[in-house]
């Protein structure tokens, strides 16, 4: 695969590997969903995702 198939697949891998990462240790009980921990998560975050920067939520 070249290109940016490649790309995105590397970028989709990095988003798995790191979908349930919680660096600052949020409580998810804290918030009302999934989507709003994972924002906050992001938000407090130093790296994130390619996926991510591009505004995630994204299911899987």
């Amino acid at each position: 695969m070249e290109g940016r198939g490649a790309a995105a697949l590397a970028a989709v891998a990095e988003h798995l590997a790191q979908r349930d990462h919680n660096p600052n240790g949020l409580d998810r009980e804290q918030f009302a969903s999934r989507v709003q921990w994972r924002q906050a998560i992001l938000e407090t975050t130093s790296r994130i995702t390619t996926l991510s920067e591009r505004g995630g939520a994204f299911f899987v």
